[in-house]
């Protein structure tokens, strides 16, 4: 059974998942490789603004693909509905609770993003650069 909810519910939702986003993200959108002078690819990079986000961390799973393959991450973040993320993407966490974070920190997107009624989830894993 599918449930339909009016767009004033819709919208009371909404409010409701992003005042429970504390956190301030950046995404790293992947604009494709550049050549380095040895003519090696290089990711490039477009930092878009800051973003309320909501990082769960510490948080471990492991879901299965269509195509039956395992995905791990180990953070998982919330991001208000309509913020563009792709699993090529990047997130840089700039505040935690309203705290500027003391170290840069930067996560790969791990999978594919998960498009719920009033937020976008998305699996993180530790960068490896």
């Amino acid at each position: 059974m599918t449930r339909v909810f009016t767009t004033a519910q819709q919208k009371r939702f909404e409010q409701v998942q992003n005042a429970h986003m504390p956190d301030g993200c950046r995404i790293h959108r992947f604009m494709g490789n550049i050549q380095d002078e040895d003519g090696q690819p290089i990711p490039h990079y477009e930092i878009g603004p800051v973003q309320p986000c909501g990082l769960r961390l510490n948080y471990s799973a492991e879901r299965f693909v269509d195509s039956g393959e395992g995905q791990k991450f180990f953070n998982e973040m919330r991001l208000p509905n309509g913020v563009p993320i792709k699993k090529t993407d990047l997130v840089e966490v700039v505040h935690r609770g309203g705290a500027p974070t003391p170290k840069k920190i930067i996560y790969e997107v791990s999978g594919d993003p998960r498009y719920g009624i009033t937020a976008t989830r998305v699996g993180l894993k530790e960068r490896v650069p």
